[in-house]
This record gives C-alpha cells, structure tokens and sequence, in this order.
C-alpha cells in the first residue's frame, strides 16, 4: 500500500515563517485517498513546473535580501513510505541542486532539519519563495494541502 506523508505546515502557509521552531503538521494518505489526492495535485504540479524556470532565474540572479527559494521534492522513508519535504536551496548547479532540510521527517530515518540534501530538477514538485513579511510566492500545492485539511470547498474534489 502506498503512504505519503505531507508536511502539512506546508512551511506554515498562513504567515510562512520556516525556523527548527516551526510546528509541523504531517498527515498521511494511504489507498484510496493518496491516489485521489496524487489526481487532485497533478495540475499544481504541472503549474509549479511551469513557472519554475522563472524562479530558478530568480534565485541564480539572487533573490532580494530576506528572501529563500525552497523547493517540494519526496523522500523516500521505511517500509515504502514517502515524505514530502521542502528543501531551503543553496545552489543551483547545472545537474544539481543542494539544500538544506527544512522541515521534520515523521518515517525516513537518517535526516535532520539542516541537513544538506542533493537532488536533480526531475524531484522537484514545487517551489516556494518566501518573503520577510511573511508573504510567498508559488507553492502550489501547499495551498491546496491547507484548503484540503481545512475541508474548503475548492479542496472537496480531492476527496471525490
């Protein structure tokens, strides 16, 4: 059976402040659920994906003082579990990119909040751009997770 665990903090989507203080919220889909809700992510992905490219540029360009890329990929976790993580990023390179862990894991052994991960474009899910002031740019599928948790209306087709 096939488990995703989200950080549901979705790097605390309301006032998106990221510290080791932050409180996260994962929760797990499982079965049904997590192929309805990989359905109901799809198209964040796909946006996310396309409007990646200008966020990388940004970053390389180098992003105003106060500002961080951070970046979804998916870790994999014991017993075929996958955790959804947000990545602060440090460098871009042309194959690779490294960051530093920026959230808690509940089932992948091994990793710590700041710890140094390398991955490539291809795990990328989504992005984020967070500000000083609180505000953000992109994550796409952290606001759908906060809608769906909260039960909105736009989120409900995620649950059929």
């Amino acid at each position: 059976m096939k488990y995703i665990t989200v950080a549901a903090v979705a790097l605390a989507l309301a006032g998106f402040s990221v510290s080791a203080n932050e409180k996260d919220k994962p929760f797990q889909v499982d079965g049904d659920v997590s192929h309805t809700f990989e359905n109901s992510i799809a198209a964040r992905i796909q946006l996310a994906m396309r409007t990646l490219p200008d966020a990388k540029s940004r970053f390389i360009d180098g992003l105003p003082k106060g500002q961080s890329l951070y970046l979804t990929i998916r870790i994999a976790g014991n017993k075929g579990k996958i955790e959804q993580v947000f990545i602060k990023v440090t460098n871009w390179g042309n194959t690779t990119i490294t960051g530093t862990l920026a959230n808690k894991l509940c089932h992948a052994t091994g990793y710590e909040v700041g710890q140094e991960i390398k991955f490539g474009e291809g795990d990328i899910l989504d992005w984020t751009i967070s500000k000083p002031d609180g505000s953000f740019e992109g994550n796409y599928i952290g606001k759908f997770v906060n809608n769906w948790l909260n039960g909105s209306a736009s989120a409900q087709s995620a649950n059929g």
